[in-house]
């Protein structure tokens, strides 16, 4: 996303599609990115072809007229954007993911989201429990997420290692903020 507003976001869309056979395949690639109610706002496919054994970055550039910006807990609007690989008429693999339309600035006068000072309120989390430890199940993690929101944040910093995607999707269903550390506990290798 860049040069996000009101008036219009410039979005690229990634697609690395692989062919794990061993011949050279003739695909379709093709995205569709769809509003909260489930309506196409936009679309576009490209004709590809893949080398055996090859993955191949397949991008889409495509400007977002008027789009209903995602905006924390006030109106935590998500856009899916699906991408399908078809081979002819058969469809061979397709992933839907949420899309948050947003500007994110952090700056030394605070963080700034779709250019409105916003305070970050929150705490730091582990994927863990009593008697579970790192074992939760996603009701475990919503019941989390839930009992923060309560307390009113409306930031979590996901500490030390990546967490479970439904921790993702449903923070940004709720429209919690989230930051999400590189994955570096207690060492550094140094290389010589």
């Amino acid at each position: 996303q860049k040069k996000v507003s009101a008036a219009s976001a410039d979005l690229n869309i990634l697609a690395k599609v692989r062919n794990a056979s061993n011949a050279n395949k003739a695909v379709t690639v093709t995205y569709i990115i769809r509003d909260a109610e489930g309506k196409t706002v936009a679309t576009a496919s490209n004709s590809e072809t893949i080398n055996a054994g090859a993955t191949k970055n397949v991008s889409f550039d495509r400007k977002l007229v008027a789009p209903t910006l995602w905006n924390g807990q006030k109106n935590p609007y998500l856009y899916s954007v699906e991408v399908c690989v078809k081979d002819g008429e058969t469809i061979l693999d397709s992933v839907t993911q949420p899309l948050g339309v947003r500007d994110i600035k952090l700056t030394t006068d605070g963080f700034f989201l779709n250019g409105v000072h916003t305070p970050l309120r929150g705490v730091a989390i582990h994927e863990e429990r009593r008697d579970k430890g790192r074992a939760l199940s996603n009701d475990d993690r919503k019941e989390d997420i839930d009992m923060m929101i309560e307390m009113g944040c409306n930031y979590l910093r996901l500490s030390h290692y990546q967490h479970a995607d439904f921790t993702y999707s449903y923070c940004d269903k709720m429209g919690i903020m989230n930051w999400a550390e590189i994955p570096v506990i207690n060492k550094v290798k140094e290389e010589a």
